[in-house]
């Protein structure tokens, strides 16, 4: 390779004594976020091009059938589809909820969740969707709106009859249908307005029309 095409191709050659990465270490975690927070931020309209999705094409990331999901499905010990979905919901509740800052948009798959045991309100959604889709029960994602535009995803499961609507960012489940469920609702004060739209892997309907 010429020293042209060197320079064109430049990228830092990132090699650390085990002295440094003793030191690396030991830095502040909060530095090491920010520096991740410039980078994310650099990148911010790339990463919004190739993850931002079509609301009909949220379907698309309920996969019941994905690796991860199968393996979560197969480690739950049920006596019931009931039984499974309150399982279920214990297991999505136990993810730590991580909300970014940030104007960038993007999907955790459930491989990724798995792996950080973390998500956003959206990803814990489409997680438990998928989660119980797997089992072969009726379940989809319904979108709310809050008083202060806020948006709010919850799950709308059907066993039996009987309708279960669960809140996996706030961990409630309760034998409610969706639209009683959805007055009691607050964040950080605002109220629920109305319902947007709902979903799963196969179907989606827009309240607005």
């Amino acid at each position: 390779m010429s020293l042209v095409d060197d320079l064109l191709t430049f990228k830092k050659q990132k090699k650390v004594s085990k002295k440094l990465e003793q030191v690396n270490e030991n830095i502040n975690w909060k530095v090491r976020a920010k520096v991740y927070e410039i980078l994310i931020q650099r990148y911010a309209d790339f990463i919004n091009k190739s993850e931002i999705k079509t609301i009909p094409e949220l379907k698309s990331l309920v996969n019941p059938s994905d690796e991860a999901i199968e393996s979560v499905k197969n480690s739950i010990k049920s006596d019931n589809d009931e039984d499974f979905v309150r399982k279920a919901f214990d297991f999505v509740k136990k993810i730590e909820l991580v909300e970014l800052d940030s104007d960038v948009s993007f999907w955790l798959s459930p491989k990724e969740i798995l792996e950080i045991n973390a998500s956003d309100s959206f990803d814990k959604a489409i997680f438990l969707c998928s989660l119980l889709k797997s089992k072969g029960l009726k379940a989809k994602i319904r979108v709310l709106e809050f008083s202060d535009s806020s948006r709010r995803p919850i799950v709308i499961s059907e066993v039996n009859g009987k309708i279960l609507t669960a809140d996996p960012t706030e961990g409630i489940l309760e034998d409610k249908n969706p639209e009683d469920f959805a007055k009691n609702l607050k964040i950080d004060g605002s109220v629920f307005i109305k319902a947007l739209f709902e979903f799963d892997d196969k179907n989606y309907e827009d309240f607005q029309q």
